[in-house]
């Protein structure tokens, strides 16, 4: 913007003295035909020096402004590089973010699938052991039946045994008293 305003007034200076040096050359015509006073010619020479002047002073300021907006071009041009760098850096350090996330997470889903086959079989282990425990407790049950019959029976043939043995040895108490009996009435009967 600066550099087209520049350029403007460079312009415009350019035509002003390209328009004294057509009028120098017309008065200098004219003083050698003696129609002019020398006096004119001096006056433009002075105003094309002075436009001369300020034509280079615009020249070096148009090259200083072009220096500057090099300078600033370029200072922009590295803090735009700079910029683009520390984008770069971070946008890396992000993907790396991403992957350390995603590694992360991966970890975390795979320990929980580890745990839920864990869980699973745990549970199987459980559910077996429960199962087991169940047939152990209806043979202990079934055992604890058998035991109460056996018992019961054995008691019914003991008390049948013990009656049974009670009424022999009745019996034989009583043939024994009987033979003891007719033993003495007959070892009595011999002593008389």
């Amino acid at each position: 913007m600066a550099g087209d305003k520049v350029q403007k007034q460079f312009q415009v200076i350019n035509n002003t003295l390209e328009q004294l040096e057509r009028q120098i050359l017309k008065y200098k015509y004219m003083l050698d035909d003696k129609k002019i006073d020398k006096r004119h010619v001096n006056e433009f020479e002075e105003r094309k020096k002075k436009y001369v002047t300020e034509l280079n002073n615009i020249v070096q300021e148009k090259k200083e402004m072009e220096n500057k907006l090099q300078v600033e071009n370029e200072r922009e041009r590295r803090q735009m590089d700079e910029d683009i760098e520390k984008l770069r850096s971070q946008l890396a350090q992000a993907k790396d973010e991403v992957i350390k996330i995603k590694a992360e997470k991966l970890k975390f889903e795979n320990e929980i699938k580890e745990q839920i086959e864990m869980y699973k079989k745990d549970k199987e282990l459980v559910e077996k052991s429960i199962d087991k425990l169940g047939k152990q407790l209806t043979e202990i049950k079934h055992d604890r039946e058998k035991l109460k019959n056996n018992v019961e029976t054995k008691g019914i043939e003991i008390e049948e045994q013990t009656k049974e043995a009670k009424e022999k040895y009745d019996k034989e108490k009583e043939f024994g008293l009987e033979e003891l009996n007719n033993k003495s009435t007959q070892t009595l009967s011999e002593i008389k």
